[in-house]
């Protein structure tokens, strides 16, 4: 029987409302398993909140005070770096100033083999789709581009030459 002025609603919603105390229980107990596992980990690691301290209006971060010594300190070591790098620069022959002509002759004769071996693909290409094989076409690159090939074997020796030298000096 039901009572004047009062609506009960739907008949599902008894069942929905009574589901809906089971979820709330449910994440009320993970929110309390939660806070104790922080309070946990808090007093394990002794972790105190910045606003529980006394003095707590005080307190500012340690990056936003300039600690001069330590500043000019830092300074002067930068530029005891800075002068010893300048020391050893000053030296031609530990700064490779020395080597810088035959830098740029290394790097013209590697453009120079590079225009080399684009000219020589069509004439390998060629030679690779004839009967004899690679080794003919081979040979005849060799053989019209002699100047292309001895280039390519220095600029070989110069590389493997500065890779020793930079693995003995370092």
């Amino acid at each position: 029987m039901q009572t004047p002025g009062l609506n009960p609603g739907p008949h599902w919603t008894e069942t929905a409302l009574g589901s809906l105390d089971y979820v709330l229980l449910a994440v009320g107990g993970v929110w309390l398993v939660s806070e104790g596992i922080r309070a946990a980990h808090r007093r394990a690691y002794n972790l105190t909140k910045a606003e529980t301290v006394a003095g707590a209006e005080a307190l500012q971060p340690g990056f936003t005070k300039v600690d001069h010594a330590a500043r000019k300190a830092a300074l002067e070591r930068g530029d005891a770096y800075a002068a010893a790098r300048e020391a050893a620069n000053a030296d031609p022959v530990k700064a490779g100033k020395a080597l810088a002509p035959w830098g740029k002759l290394a790097r013209m004769a590697s453009q120079v083999v590079a225009a080399s071996i684009v000219a020589l693909v069509p004439p390998t290409a060629s030679g690779l789709a004839s009967r004899e094989g690679i080794k003919v076409s081979v040979t005849d690159v060799i053989e019209r581009y002699p100047l292309g090939v001895g280039l390519a074997a220095v600029v070989l020796v110069i590389s493997a030459v500065q890779l020793v030298r930079g693995r003995v000096s370092a």
